[in-house]
């Protein structure tokens, strides 16, 4: 295994957190999306960089908006220190509250399934391709439904990461709410979020 296909993050008190999580309220129902869907599908989630402070209205806007109709529950803000890793060898060493956040970008490789059974909670995170995205969804409702109570408790769910900041994806992102037609296939962070958080992957 290469320590590119997965990290690991462990917050160690409030001023040396790498990631912030934010439980948002789905205040607003989509009705497109299954009744049962928090039981089978407990994290829906965004990974993106913290906007600057010009952009912090207009990002909130997009939390109250569009994350809540999406029923988007977790919210990461990613500040990046260009950290490096090797730690594909220490698997066996990582404290089970750690939750693996297994990154794959191209495809939709197997591993959630990998650190499920390593006793890891695991998310699944895609970036820009839609198909991909698509099959990480479709291959953690699978883990949720076809494995022991224990095992499809660990796979939380699908976290959507955005690199390129939160100013050029919203900028993205509305042109798809401006245009509903537009072809969400085509390899985009925003086109990824649609296909990641639509109602049938």
């Amino acid at each position: 295994m290469h320590s590119t296909g997965w990290a690991w993050c462990k917050c160690c008190n409030m001023m040396q957190r790498f990631i912030v999580l934010c439980c948002l309220s789905a205040i607003v129902p989509w009705k497109a999306l299954p009744d049962d869907l928090d039981a089978r599908f407990p994290v829906r989630g965004l990974s993106i960089a913290a906007p600057p402070v010009a952009q912090v209205e207009r990002f909130a806007r997009f939390i109250r908006r569009d994350l809540a109709a999406r029923r988007v529950n977790t919210l990461i803000l990613r500040v990046d220190f260009n950290f490096a890793y090797d730690t594909h060898r220490a698997i066996d060493l990582i404290p089970k509250d750690v939750v693996i956040c297994d990154w794959h970008y191209e495809r939709a490789e197997p591993t959630p399934a990998y650190f499920a059974l390593k006793g890891f909670n695991v998310v699944s995170c895609p970036w820009k391709n839609p198909s991909s995205a698509a099959q990480q969804v479709r291959d953690i409702v699978r883990l949720r439904d076809q494995s022991n109570r224990v095992v499809s408790a660990r796979a939380l769910g699908v976290v959507q990461t955005v690199w390129s900041g939160a100013h050029s994806f919203l900028n993205a992102y509305q042109r798809f709410v401006e245009d509903p037609d537009r072809d969400p296939t085509g390899k985009s962070e925003a086109a990824c979020f649609m296909r990641t958080f639509a109602s049938e992957p």
